[in-house]
Order: C-alpha cells, then sequence, then structure tokens
C-alpha cells in the first residue's frame, strides 16, 4: 500500500512538472495576444473602444517603467479597492483614516517624486540629487509606508502585517485573532 501511495505521488509530480513546463512555455504567446495586437479576424468595429478612463499610456514591459506607469498602476489599485474593498467606513470610523484622501496624497506623492520627498531624504542625508530615481522598489516603499500602513489589519491589507503568518492562520481556522 505504501509503495502505491508512492508511485500515485512521484506521478502526481511528474504531471504537474510537466503541466506548469507546458504552461509557462505557452506563456509568451498569450501575452503577445494582450499587448496589443489585433486578431487578423478582428475588425475595427470589434477593437475596444478608449475613452477618457483608457485613453492614457498603459505600461511598458520589459523596459524600465516610467511615472506615468507607476500612476496607471496607482490609479488601478484605486479604482479596485473602491470595486472590492469594503472597508472604507470602518478604517475611518476606527482609526480615522479616509482611504480616498490618503490615496490622493499617495498619488501626489509618486507624481512629484523626488520632491515630495525631499524633506525625508534631508532627514536620512540624502540630498535631492542624491536621490534615486523612481522605480519599482522606491513605488512599492510609498505604497507600503505610506498608504498601506495606516490600515493594515483591514481586509486585503492583512497580507501586508507584518506579523501575518498565512499557514498559522489556516492551522487556527480562523484570522480574527489578527493583530
Amino acid at each position: 500500500m505504501v509503495k502505491r501511495v508512492k508511485q500515485i505521488t512521484i506521478t502526481a509530480i511528474i504531471l504537474t512538472a510537466m503541466l506548469l513546463s507546458t504552461a509557462c512555455g505557452n506563456s509568451n504567446q498569450q501575452l503577445t495576444m494582450d499587448e496589443g495586437q489585433v486578431d487578423e479576424e478582428q475588425t475595427d468595429e470589434q477593437l475596444p473602444i478608449e475613452d477618457e478612463s483608457t485613453s492614457h499610456k498603459q505600461p511598458t514591459t520589459g523596459k524600465q517603467l516610467t511615472k506615468e506607469d507607476f500612476l496607471h498602476d496607482f490609479d488601478y489599485l484605486m479604482q479596485t479597492m473602491e470595486d472590492t474593498f469594503p472597508y472604507f467606513g470602518v478604517a475611518e470610523r476606527r482609526l480615522g483614516v479616509d482611504i480616498r484622501a490618503l490615496g490622493r496624497e499617495t498619488r501626489a506623492m509618486i507624481e512629484n517624486y523626488p520632491y515630495s520627498l525631499e524633506d525625508r531624504g534631508n532627514e536620512m542625508g540624502i540630498s535631492l540629487e542624491d536621490m534615486p530615481g523612481l522605480d519599482e522598489h522606491i513605488f512599492w516603499s510609498i505604497l507600503y509606508h505610506e498608504f498601506f500602513a495606516d490600515f493594515i489589519g483591514f481586509g486585503h491589507a492583512i497580507p501586508f502585517s507584518r506579523n501575518f503568518n498565512p499557514l498559522k492562520e489556516c492551522m487556527k481556522g480562523t484570522v480574527s485573532e489578527l493583530p
């Protein structure tokens, strides 16, 4: 019986590896279509219509991201939160945090970087000329420390909690005891 279980486990591992290999091998083909190539059978009438919310520059791929890319990503984050995050009122009542206003402040901070963080840089002994350019690390640092830090522990922001251990929480069967 144990030998049979081992055979089934090994077979499952091999099949999973083959599935992942196939999926990863074909992922570039899907990305090519998503990057704006139009199917030959698609006519002008079937093309998506750009409105004011989608007409701005889409993020680049495979290159250094621009400030516009980061702003687009942040706008997408805020829109996704508006659509799916039910804790705006709770955060305001319990913590006094207006997430929408905080989002506007954070967006302005990204938009005006490095000038928006000049005082903080000076506190750390970094002159404006020596501040690094806006890249993924700076962008995510701004999101974590300036945006999510004010309402960690609410819904989608729970994984940003330093003490969050999803395995431990699953073993308990509840996440109600999170800090």
